[in-house]
């Protein structure tokens, strides 16, 4: 990747909450795996687009990354009907043209989900990696 001057930018968690529903349960009447991980793809592109933004060598009105690895996905404790999931995502890791989300779903304080999805910084044109020149600052 080409060589850039790089920004400190801060990593920000986007969260978002969701209520599971009669229609989002499996056979065993806790929620279906594909219902929290579609919540957690969601919230860490949103949360990588958030990022990507931060970046001065990009078009602030095209920014463009794409998943390109999700990490192991953990399913640690079920959640039900009526239960309100708080949904968290938060760069981790950002290289060259690479940004890692940590992504994380809870009840209360129970963790219910975490997984990490990779994503990569494309030219809006082109299409291709692009470094996005960033480096990461924790608040």
């Amino acid at each position: 990747f080409p060589s850039h001057d790089t920004t400190t930018a801060v990593a920000a968690s986007i969260t978002n909450h969701i209520t599971i529903f009669p229609t989002d349960l499996n056979a065993n009447n806790t929620t279906f795996g594909g219902k929290l991980f579609s919540e957690m793809d969601r919230i860490a592109a949103i949360a990588s687009k958030a990022y990507v933004k931060q970046s001065p060598l990009y078009n602030k009105d095209k920014p463009f990354a794409a998943v390109t690895k999700t990490a192991t996905i953990k399913y640690r404790a079920p959640s039900t009907t009526n239960d309100i999931l708080k949904i968290t995502g938060t760069p981790i890791r950002a290289t060259g043209a690479s940004i890692t989300i940590q992504v994380t779903i809870t009840k209360d304080d129970t963790t219910i989900t975490t997984g990490e999805f990779e994503y990569i910084t494309l030219d809006h044109d082109t299409r291709k990696p692009t470094n996005h020149g960033l480096v990461l600052d924790q608040p």
